[in-house]
């Protein structure tokens, strides 16, 4: 199967690519135009996958559970399947030039939003990086507004087409494993992470929350407060801990979950009693 919006592309060219490309997932330069090789995993999972299924019996509402294991064929038509439903909805997504077995060919997206954050943060563009950061919030709600979820939202898996956020890497497959409101609050909390974490201005993630809950389903909110509530004393456990070492997954854990965390309580500190 070859789909392109872009300059044709030889169908065998791409073919030979896919078949003798040994990388898992390689960059390759074609004539003038850059593509991405993605051969689907075709090892055995890893301890961390296990050690995490049975981790996430401790994580209130399943959602850390891991995306249940795809292999060969079965991932790369699926990964096609995931891209096509957000593209069917208007959010941009990479080109599938070539489709075989077990392998795809993709365009190239340019520039990624992870890369561009640390461009504007060095160059001192505070309001442009600020901005670029609740765009990635405003596009994750209408992400969940159209019924959909990516798995794992991060910047290096975003990218700007005009000024739309699309998605890359739709490897995860949340929805084997929960709701589809457990998983799209799955995608909150890794994406405020690095909201959080990467936020200059204080004000920017309750901005960039604001900004998602203008567009997310009711259902979603109603999860968020649920799970977020119910986690509570793993925030603090995790807090302790990270006085210890801190290292950035923790970090981000921390920051993103502790401020949804005081989001979903928000409304209720408002209505409590001044003298109470």
């Amino acid at each position: 199967m070859v789909e392109s919006t872009h300059d044709p592309v030889n169908a065998i060219e791409l073919a030979a690519l896919a078949a003798h490309a040994s990388e898992r997932i390689a960059r390759v330069e074609l004539g003038s135009r850059t593509v991405w090789v993605k051969r689907a995993s075709a090892k055995a999972l890893p301890i961390s996958h296990y050690l995490q299924s049975i981790a996430s019996v401790a994580f209130p509402g399943s959602v850390f559970r891991p995306s249940p294991p795809e292999r060969g064929d079965d991932a790369s038509r699926n990964e096609a399947a995931r891209m096509k439903a957000f593209a069917e909805k208007g959010i941009p997504v990479p080109a599938v030039l070539f489709q075989g077995k077990g392998v795809l060919v993709l365009e190239d997206c340019g520039e990624t939003l992870e890369k561009r954050l640390k461009t504007l943060q060095k160059v001192g563009e505070v309001e442009a990086h600020e901005e670029l950061l609740v765009r990635m919030a405003t596009s994750m709600g209408l992400v969940h507004q159209a019924g959909l979820v990516h798995g794992r939202p991060h910047p290096r898996d975003m990218f700007l087409r005009g000024e739309i956020v699309g998605y890359m890497d739709f490897e995860q497959n949340p929805l084997g494993a929960m709701s589809l409101e457990r998983a799209q609050v799955r995608d909150l909390l890794c994406l405020f992470g690095y909201i959080c974490d990467l936020a200059i201005k204080p004000d920017t993630p309750r901005i960039a929350y604001d900004a998602w809950a203008a567009s997310a389903p009711e259902a979603a909110k109603k999860q968020l407060a649920s799970t977020v509530s119910s986690m509570s004393p793993l925030v603090t456990l995790a807090s302790a801990a990270g006085r210890i070492k801190l290292g950035s997954d923790l970090r981000r854990f921390i920051v993103g979950t502790s401020f949804l965390l005081n989001i979903v309580r928000a409304p209720f500190a408002a209505r409590k009693p001044a003298n109470s």
